[in-house]
């Protein structure tokens, strides 16, 4: 897990590079459309997608909607399905939802329930993956090794 602790930690943005702020005292309804790096310190209901983007959740924020984006870090509660190449739960993260991600990191405390899938990134998926993902959620009718 300290190899792909080091590569998240690489790839920490730089906090004068944020395009977007979402307040603490902010309330939205509706999806959010966004370019670059947002951060999130409200409370939001809709979805957040940015494809290549970069979402910050602070651990105050909640969130209830999916989220899509290259890279996503979660400090905050997010009640939905959370897509990324990237993903980084803190140590105060609450994700009740799906994952799907090609790398992952996990700090002691993070809560989470939900189901894991593993894939090459965002933008790799194909519809034949996403057939099966909601054929056979990931983890059911999987042989075990004995």
């Amino acid at each position: 897990m300290k190899f792909l602790k080091r590569k998240m930690a690489d790839r920490k943005l730089d906090p004068g590079k944020i395009d977007t702020i979402i307040g603490a005292s902010t309330e939205l309804k509706g999806d959010v459309f966004f370019t670059g790096a947002i951060r999130i310190d409200g409370h939001i209901q809709g979805s957040v997608s940015g494809a290549d983007g970069v979402v910050i959740i602070g651990k105050n924020a909640v969130i209830e909607g999916d989220i899509t984006a290259a890279t996503v870090t979660v400090g905050g509660k997010v009640t939905g399905n959370i897509k990324s190449d990237d993903l980084e739960m803190l140590s105060s993260a609450e994700i009740r939802g799906d994952l799907k991600y090609a790398h992952l990191s996990v700090e002691e405390g993070a809560i989470f329930q939900g189901n894991c899938m593993t894939v090459n990134g965002t933008n790799d998926t194909n519809d034949k993956e996403e057939l099966i993902w909601k054929e056979k959620p990931p983890g059911q009718n999987q042989a075990s090794s004995t």
